[in-house]
């Protein structure tokens, strides 16, 4: 996700964030039994401090059993937890 320059700081990766999570929530597969276990992954670079700053405070956390040595790192929000993502 990219947000242009214009427009940060006003809410909208935030909003982008929040959007797409409840799109994965709202269009899960039927067979889906157990909503704890299902995760929403994605990849950040390191040196992008502002997203990963987002990703988190929406609740993604690192994937700390995969660490990259690319600059690259895994992050992961429990589709469960509804208490960061508002």
């Amino acid at each position: 996700m990219w947000v242009h320059p214009h427009h940060r700081g006003k809410g909208v990766g935030h909003e982008l964030v929040m959007r797409g999570v409840e799109w994965v929530r709202e269009h899960k597969d039927s067979k889906w039994t157990d909503e704890k276990e299902k995760v929403v992954i994605l990849l950040v670079h390191d040196d992008n401090a502002r997203g990963r700053a987002l990703y988190a405070k929406a609740g993604f956390e690192d994937i700390v059993q995969m660490p990259m040595d690319n600059g690259e790192r895994w992050m992961f929000l429990r589709l469960a937890d509804r208490r960061r993502v508002h």
